[in-house]
């Protein structure tokens, strides 16, 4: 009887201990489990602020293409063409004019590209316009008179030629006194109901047209350009080249951006200054 009793408070132990092994067991995997949650939210939570950190890197990329306060019809933020729909675009215009210049950059807000031209690749128009939706290419609702930007070239019979329909305007350094910006300084002279503001870059002359009836100011937009020609670079002219652009061109392209490589005249002109020179400083 003795033994029962001793035997019995055994067998009791050992399921009490059974039992806190599960327990213990239990509370093992259910810690363990609790550490993985805790690892997988903590990768995610890595993840999600990766993806936001390198999302805040690619908004401060296309932000510093942006210069200061617009002026007039000019526009202030850049936002570019999707890459995919102007790679496409320029894959079909380089396929239909083969050696043809053709921009890498092209803001179009929250818009779509279109594009379309004329010619061959001795002597073209290339249009580019955007528009709600995209149209199929060459679409004939971008054409001459619906464009927002034109690239065209003109192939003379000789560099003279040419050269002649260049409309570069030489500065001379005592008569530009106006500071630009960048070290820069420009020459000021009225005409014609209209002031015009001159400097010059390297072998590009450029000017700014400000209507004396409308009273506007060319300075704002000259300082603009000279900002943006500090970053972007315009394609090499064989001996001079020409930049003329409008305070305000009423909705037509009357900015324009010449020059000429061997018998070629090129010519960039848009309804927008600031979006054109982001296009011509783009071309490849």
């Amino acid at each position: 009887m003795k033994k029962s009793w001793v035997f019995l408070p055994a067998v009791a132990l050992m399921l009490v201990a059974a039992g806190c092994g599960n327990h213990d067991t239990k509370s093992t995997d259910s810690s363990s489990q609790e550490k993985v949650s805790q690892t997988q939210t903590s990768k995610k939570k890595a993840a999600k602020s990766s993806s936001v950190a390198s999302s805040s890197t690619s908004s401060s990329s296309v932000a510093t293409s942006s210069v200061a306060k617009p002026v007039a019809s000019q526009s202030a933020a850049a936002p570019q063409a999707t890459g995919d729909r102007l790679t496409t675009l320029n894959h079909q215009l380089a396929a239909a004019l083969p050696g043809a210049l053709l921009p890498s950059t092209y803001p179009t807000g929250n818009q779509v590209l279109n594009a379309s031209y004329t010619g061959n690749s001795a002597n073209y128009h290339i249009y580019y316009g955007t528009a709600d939706q995209a149209d199929a290419f060459n679409t004939p609702n971008v054409h001459a008179n619906a464009a927002a930007i034109e690239l065209s070239k003109q192939t003379y019979g000789d560099a003279a030629s040419a050269e002649a329909a260049i409309n570069y305007q030489p500065v001379a350094a005592a008569n530009a006194t106006i500071p630009i910006g960048d070290n820069l300084k420009a020459m000021q002279q009225g005409g014609a109901g209209s002031t015009y503001t001159t400097w010059q870059e390297g072998r590009w002359s450029i000017t700014v047209q400000a209507n004396n009836m409308n009273q506007e100011d060319g300075l704002p937009l000259a300082k603009q350009a000279v900002a943006l020609f500090s970053t972007l670079a315009l394609p090499a002219p064989a001996t001079h080249g020409a930049v003329n652009l409008r305070v305000n061109t009423g909705g037509m392209r009357l900015n324009t951006i010449t020059w000429r490589s061997g018998n070629a005249l090129y010519t960039a002109n848009g309804v927008d200054a600031l979006t054109l020179i982001r296009v011509a400083t783009s071309l490849h």
